[in-house]
């Protein structure tokens, strides 16, 4: 597909500016209750196992590492800051059955309804990240993006102002979050509280990751660089090996399948992840994968110029080592070495010595990029 004209690019770089200016929306859940349940807090999620004499057992699943069998849970979905507190009035009520809390906090989201749309911390912490500095990263307001896309490559540097304004928009998220910190606090102290901490999983995760002044970018997250697609993933749990780290690769199409794994539940739809409950028991357990990371216009959006946000459009494949991504709307092509490139700093596209690799991970793409089930795996 032939490139657009260098001002539709320039008017791609302003628009990728203006996003990161500010929109992006909070979260919504949306929760019902049935069986087998469970509770959301924001960024945490919390499986609640039945205790002893609690609920029927589970036939066909076997017992707990250290004896007992585990109960089938209930479901309740809450969600914002404030609705800590009722999710610890909950836990009372349900400690004698099975259950699955999730709690979805704001937080670090930006307030969409203020000017600079900055995250909001509590009044308590306001301050506490003050003189925090940017990540010392190579790519934060990266020298030469000559080799990347026209949507980046035509971003002028940060200046100070901006990179100034970068800095304070990152110094509020990291406070915002010491609530949610304070929050998880509370929940997991009930659970102890009520004798039910022992019987419970708690999985702490996110949905994406976020770019502040990475690759010249005020913000924004919706690219496949590895600050956008990389998340956070901490389990806790009976049998679960402790203070440990796991190097499996994994992704967030693997939650849904270890929440069923976890409640000794049977999956309705098709799985396109696997359940990570080896490896949370095994923290040595490896595997090789590919994922496919992508992104689109919004069709349902009415904002001037979104047809030019389909130069931003990509779909890629993210092995351990590789990221290729094709954009769609221009025909524009990425590709990093992440094992000598962490930062990808140099789109290896246009080197020869790498085009085998990247024929192979383009072939690859083609494979996953419509999958289902076990062809994604």
């Amino acid at each position: 597909m032939l490139p657009r004209t260098r001002s539709h690019r320039a008017h791609a770089a302003r628009r990728i500016q203006a996003q990161a200016k500010g929109r992006g929306a909070p979260h919504r859940l949306r929760g019902v209750l049935r069986r087998p349940a469970v509770l959301l807090v924001a960024v945490l999620v919390a499986l609640l196992l039945a205790p002893p004499g609690a609920g029927a057992l589970d036939p066909g699943r076997p017992p707990l590492p250290g004896g007992g069998q585990v109960k089938r849970p209930n479901i309740v979905v809450l969600m914002t800051d404030d609705q800590t507190l009722e999710s610890m009035r909950v836990m009372p009520n349900v400690q004698r059955k099975p259950f699955f809390l999730n709690v979805a906090f704001i937080a670090p989201h930006g307030d969409i309804t203020s000017k600079d749309k900055l995250a909001t911390p509590a009044p308590r912490h306001k301050g506490d990240f003050a003189g925090e500095p940017l990540p010392d990263s190579p790519n934060i307001n990266e020298a030469d993006v000559s080799d990347k896309p026209s949507h980046i490559s035509d971003l002028p540097l940060l200046t100070e102002d901006e990179l100034a304004d970068a800095e304070l928009r990152y110094q509020r998220r990291l406070e915002s979050l010491l609530a949610v910190d304070e929050a998880v606090a509370r929940i997991v102290g009930e659970l102890k509280r009520t004798g039910e901490l022992a019987n419970t999983v708690i999985l702490f995760v996110s949905d994406n990751g976020y770019l502040i002044g990475e690759h010249r970018l005020p913000e924004g997250k919706v690219l496949p660089y590895e600050e956008s697609i990389r998340l956070p993933l901490i389990a806790r749990g009976p049998g679960f090996a402790k203070g440990q780290t796991a190097s499996a690769f994994a992704a967030n199409i693997d939650l849904a399948p270890t929440i069923v794994d976890l409640a000794r539940a049977t999956a309705r739809r098709t799985m396109d992840g696997i359940s990570l409950v080896p490896v949370l028991e095994a923290p040595a357990t490896t595997w090789s994968r590919d994922f496919v990371v992508e992104s689109g216009p919004d069709p349902t959006s009415e904002d001037e110029g979104e047809s030019d946000h389909a130069e931003m459009s990509f779909t890629g494949v993210r092995t351990e080592r590789y990221l290729y991504v094709e954009y769609t709307g221009t025909g524009e092509r990425e590709l990093y070495d992440l094992a000598t490139d962490p930062y990808e700093l140099q789109n290896l596209d246009a080197d020869p010595a790498y085009d085998a690799i990247e024929a192979q991970l383009a072939a690859r793409l083609d494979e996953l990029r419509d999958c289902t089930g076990a062809a994604c795996r």
